[in-house]
């Protein structure tokens, strides 16, 4: 049975997820101050601990929910950076965004 998940995994929804948590509110979360803002785009400090930046290395796209950093060269939506951020997996960084906003996690069939 290699390849398998264990029967105490159940799997996850990932593009739901996407989409019932903004970016927006994980930066609250995190209480983001960016240093330039326009429209739905802000420009900040990496959130990333290993990150040896400077104070505008970070560009966020709010509306796409869509982050990279240029100092890192590290990017990708709202679950990758919680996942990077937080140290966890993909799986726990569902759960664990599914729990911040207050909605069940949405598990495949």
């Amino acid at each position: 049975m290699a390849g398998r998940m264990p029967r105490r995994y159940r799997l996850i929804d990932y593009r739901a997820v996407r989409e019932s948590v903004p970016i927006s509110r994980i930066l609250e979360h995190w209480a983001f101050q960016p240093k330039v803002g326009w429209d739905d785009r802000l420009r900040g400090r990496c959130l990333l601990a290993d990150c040896g930046e400077s104070n505008r290395s970070l560009s966020i796209d709010r509306e796409r929910s869509l982050w990279y950093c240029f100092a890192c060269r590290r990017g990708g939506d709202q679950l990758e950076l919680w996942r990077l951020v937080r140290g966890v997996s993909l799986y726990v960084a569902a759960l664990e965004l599914c729990a911040l906003v207050g909605r069940p996690v949405p598990y495949l069939r």
